[in-house]
């Protein structure tokens, strides 16, 4: 167990908590939150004390681990541009795990994203929610979010048609 102490709180149901402790299980989930909270003899303290403590970012729009960090088109699988219509992607079936960018994130404070295809296409693909840390996909995946399908129709559409841009053929079987 580990107890963060002595900083910030912010909580998403308790309002902001001056020298508070959160306990973290040894499973990564928080046990507890607040003023007044025991620390168990055998927690790692770690003080927070001048630090300001918030619960994971959820991103609920992106393409990490779809696009590698760092590069572009020529290794995007996010888009296929052969039709406007590419519902029968699957974020999990082109999703690289070891991608820098989920490092990044959890740099950040993100703990969890959707992650999908699609925003070269009016319909994109069945993108997933995952965690952004973990051993492997299995490891990081929540749930293929088959019940959330993204439709774009702004601007991102038309950039991505662009005689200009090259057009590419990804991982997607």
């Amino acid at each position: 167990m580990i107890a963060l102490v002595g900083g910030t709180i912010l909580t998403v149901t308790r309002g902001v908590v001056k020298d508070g402790v959160v306990l973290v299980g040894d499973d990564g989930r928080i046990k507890a939150v607040g003023r007044g909270v025991k620390v168990p003899d055998d927690a790692e303290v770690v003080e927070v004390k001048g630090m300001v403590v918030t619960p994971g970012f959820i991103d609920a729009h992106s393409h990490l681990g779809v696009i590698p960090e760092g590069l572009d088109w020529e290794y995007a699988d996010v888009n296929d541009y052969y039709s406007p219509v590419t519902a029968c992607f699957k974020a999990i079936d082109a999703l690289d795990p070891y991608d820098e960018g989920f490092r990044d994130a959890v740099e950040g404070g993100v703990t969890m994203v959707y992650t999908g295809p699609g925003s070269a296409n009016v319909i994109g693909g069945i993108g997933a929610i995952v965690w952004t840390y973990g051993d492997g996909l299995d490891d990081m995946l929540v749930r293929e979010a088959s019940r959330w399908l993204p439709v774009e129709r702004g601007l991102g559409r038309l950039r991505a048609s662009s005689p200009t841009r090259p057009r590419t053929w990804g991982r997607w079987p």
